[in-house]
């Protein structure tokens, strides 16, 4: 890896972020994690971060984050995410039919013995 490379990195909390390459050390590499800093605004933090080598997931082919599809740059090192309605407004993974169950159709919201009570006033 060299300088400015864009990589995707495993923090400790188990969660995958774009980071910046600052220097690739061997068993560990010296980066720059892109952080929010507000709403579907990101910029990459002063903060380096030395995490080990196998914490690197993935590679982008390009050290411009613009190029990558996913951001536009809007002022110096800050950074708009593309797309970000669509990506937040539902969980596109989500299929109604799949959480439907047959039973459904026959729960009663009338108590059982509510009705059978109705019956014996008649």
């Amino acid at each position: 890896m060299k300088e400015n490379d864009l990589v995707d990195v495993a923090t400790e909390d188990d969660i995958v972020c774009m980071a910046r390459v600052v220097k690739d050390r061997g068993e560990t590499v010296d980066v720059q994690l892109l952080v929010p800093v507000a709403r579907n605004t990101f910029s990459f933090n002063d903060t380096i971060e030395n995490v080990p080598s196998d914490a690197i997931l993935g590679f982008y082919d390009t050290d411009d984050i613009e190029k990558t599809g996913m951001y536009r740059m809007t002022n110096k090192n800050t950074y708009e995410e593309l797309d970000y309605e669509s990506a937040s407004d539902s969980d596109q993974d989500f299929v109604p039919d799949e959480y439907d169950s047959e039973d459904d159709d026959d729960v009663s919201l009338v108590d059982e013995d509510e009705d059978e009570d109705d019956d014996e006033d008649e």
